[in-house]
């Protein structure tokens, strides 16, 4: 198991598709910065400094780390916040996209796109669902999560049965 987990860990790090994923999700934007794509990291950058601004997003996640959520639902702008998924998903996508052509000097499959489409579905899904129970912080990570697995595993046996 532990030989399994390091081959897989030895892949991430070593693929800039990758990598590029992983600095997105420090900063959206940053992505594009590592792939060499300046003003395009630039725009994204802005671009969610003002749906974090505006949707109170960063006050929102402290809040629920903390414990407070009913804090957090109430700062967080709704209207700003549910296009929130949408955008941070397809930033990730750009990035893993040309990380990938970095990569492998192709286009990825299109069918890549799938997990990136369906976690911000169930994100989005996630964050209305949690405004009104649990957490929208919580369940929108959490659908955002499930949404890259389940997509990553239908690519999987997708391309099994070709």
């Amino acid at each position: 198991m532990i030989k399994i987990i390091a081959r897989y860990i030895h892949m991430v790090i070593n693929k800039h598709c990758y990598i590029a994923i992983l600095f997105g999700w420090l900063y959206t934007g940053f992505g594009q910065f590592y792939n060499g794509q300046y003003l395009k990291g630039l725009l994204f950058v802005i671009f969610n400094t003002f749906n974090n601004q505006y949707g109170h997003l960063n006050q929102a996640m402290m809040y629920s780390f903390t414990g407070n959520i009913e804090s957090a639902k109430q700062i967080l702008n709704y209207q700003w916040i549910l296009n929130y998924p949408a955008y941070f998903a397809y930033a990730q996508w750009d990035a893993y996209k040309f990380g990938f052509i970095r990569d492998n000097s192709v286009k990825p499959p299109i069918s890549h796109a799938f997990p990136f489409i369906l976690a911000a579905m169930l994100s989005t899904v996630g964050i209305i669902y949690g405004s009104y129970s649990i957490d929208p912080i919580f369940v929108g990570l959490g659908g955002f999560l499930l949404g890259m697995v389940i997509g990553a595993i239908i690519i999987k046996i997708s391309e099994k049965y070709r």
